[in-house]
């Protein structure tokens, strides 16, 4: 049986919510959080920002989305590939995501929903440092910020210890968790002063590393200013009925345990 570092056991408050897809692209956070929050920050869209609609939608509150993968060459061959599979499949749900660039143009307004294509990572080739990224949106304080970069999150780790002030709290895809499993539990213990882990999720839609773990995992993290005093958390058995779900249909949960301490 494969134990997931102890480091990676979250501590759930009681107000965890969904926001997003019910499949892969949502993600679990403390309610408190759409509350607390000023402003969304997220870095990695694709063809998917239903978690940035719906934090809109109960927020009221300035979302900017980095990525400079998704332009108008992303988009011909996202919808040429919807309309070919969605006819020979006849899929509805295919064919449905080959007009999804229509929803994509009415979301992103350009005034309060914005996505920029700039990408994140190093200055030296054209990346944004994720300070660099709050000022260009105009962002300063209590920003709720979802990442998904494809493995660059390890590029911006530091910087988020650094600044980790200006948050209330992160939602995370860690990928490649095989060779950098040490280093997540590293982050989490240089902020655990100011975070704690509030959700984990292997995600469903990935492969088994030699070690046993998902190599890809989504992780929520709560500023501790927005605990509730005398308020205790507590480990929980995972996946959480009703809030995680599979990242694909067809998708099952494996058994999810951690080492003890």
């Amino acid at each position: 049986m494969a134990l997931y570092p102890n480091q990676f056991n979250p501590l759930a408050p009681n107000d965890l919510v969904r926001i997003g897809s019910a499949m892969d692209g949502g993600y679990v956070i403390p309610e408190r959080i759409l509350s607390s929050s000023m402003a969304l920050l997220s870095f990695g869209l694709s063809d998917e920002w239903e978690f940035e609609e719906q934090f809109f939608s109960h927020t009221n509150k300035p979302v900017a989305c980095f990525d400079h993968t998704v332009n108008g060459a992303f988009w011909v061959r996202k919808i040429v590939a919807n309309l070919v599979k969605g006819i020979l499949q006849l899929s509805l749900n295919r064919l449905r995501r080959s007009v999804r660039f229509f929803s994509y143009r009415q979301f992103f307004d350009g005034r309060k929903r914005k996505h920029i294509k700039r990408p994140i990572g190093y200055s030296s080739i054209g990346g944004l440092s994720v300070m660099e990224a709050t000022r260009l949106s105009n962002f300063h304080n209590d920003i709720f910020l979802k990442m998904d970069i494809e493995g660059w999150e390890y590029r911006v780790l530091d910087e988020l210890i650094e600044n980790r002030s200006s948050f209330t709290g992160f939602a995370i895809e860690f990928h490649d968790v095989d060779i950098h499993s040490q280093r997540i539990c590293e982050f989490i213990e240089e902020i655990n002063d100011s975070f704690v882990l509030v959700h984990f999720h292997p995600n469903t839609h990935t492969q088994i590393g030699h070690d046993g773990f998902a190599l890809v995992v989504e992780m929520t993290f709560m500023n501790r200013n927005l605990l509730h005093k005398d308020e205790t958390l507590m480990h929980k058995d995972l996946p959480l009925p009703d809030l995680d779900a599979p990242n694909l249909p067809g998708n099952i949960h494996k058994p999810i345990n951690f080492a003890s301490t």
